[in-house]
């Protein structure tokens, strides 16, 4: 058995920290997990006192619209996880599309008709 200790650091300014214990069989067990925002106040006096240097003098501006091409949901009008809007989220991540009339639905309602017609192909064959 061993424990690994990883730490990265992304772009949108978290730093994660895990440990890891992995035994013989290489299966992986997480026993800590810290994620710190160097976009945080405090977080960011106590790095720039370690000698820290931050890359850009300003954080990006939250994005006002979801991230997912032709989307138009926009951040105040609704739920957010991240940068993406809760209904390309439901479908990205869990595959479920509810009612509504965003470009999600439009693709879904496409996707429909595609297998219906495809059904009625096979029908005749």
């Amino acid at each position: 058995m061993r424990y690994e200790v990883n730490t990265s650091a992304g772009a949108d300014g978290r730093i994660i920290s895990t440990i890891d214990q992995v035994d013989d069989l290489n299966v992986r067990v997480t026993l800590f997990c810290h994620v710190g925002d160097t976009r945080d106040a405090q977080i960011r006096a106590a790095l720039e006192k370690l000698g820290w240097k931050p890359p850009n003098a300003q954080s990006p501006p939250a994005r006002s619209k979801c991230l997912v091409a032709g989307c138009a949901n926009q951040r105040d009008k609704g739920v957010f996880v991240g940068d993406v809007c809760g209904s390309c989220y439901s479908m990205l991540v869990m595959g479920q599309c509810g009612r509504g009339e965003t470009f999600i639905h439009t693709l879904y309602a496409e996707r429909d008709m595609a297998q219906a017609k495809i059904k009625r192909i096979r029908s005749l064959l």
